[in-house]
């Protein structure tokens, strides 16, 4: 099996809880994370990471805001993500067909395979 040790992951989440929870499980994998609330601290860490993010975990509903602008320029930076839903049918899937889906509440084998399924095979790009 693929390591994910080092990969650096976007985390874009806005219930606090779930945010500290993804983050706690991605540091055990290995990775190095950042964690934004919003689209907007979504889009600045983009932009301010010169590396890119090996990957990003991505919510649908950012505080009422929708996030397929923030999935629209992740895809075109080639950069995979995986969702972390609630909702029992994403429609954001309907744009990004491929993308690995988490469902809450997670869990963390669950979390594992999907961001595996995104970075090693990303047919969602």
């Amino acid at each position: 099996m693929t390591n994910l040790a080092g990969r650096r992951i976007l985390v874009v989440e806005d219930e606090i809880l779930i945010a500290l929870l993804i983050e706690s499980l991605l540091k055990e994998m290995g990775c190095v994370v950042s964690k934004a609330s919003g689209l907007d601290e979504a889009l600045a860490l983009i932009d301010d990471e010169p590396r890119g993010f090996d990957a990003a975990t991505l919510n649908l509903g950012l505080n009422g805001e929708k996030a397929d602008e923030l999935a629209a320029l992740l895809q075109a930076r080639t950069t995979p993500f995986i969702v972390v839903t609630g909702y029992t049918e994403p429609q954001i899937l309907d744009r990004f067909a491929g993308t690995p889906v988490v469902s809450k509440p997670l869990v963390p084998e669950h979390l594992e395979a999907a961001l595996r399924q995104a970075i090693f095979n990303p047919e969602h790009i």
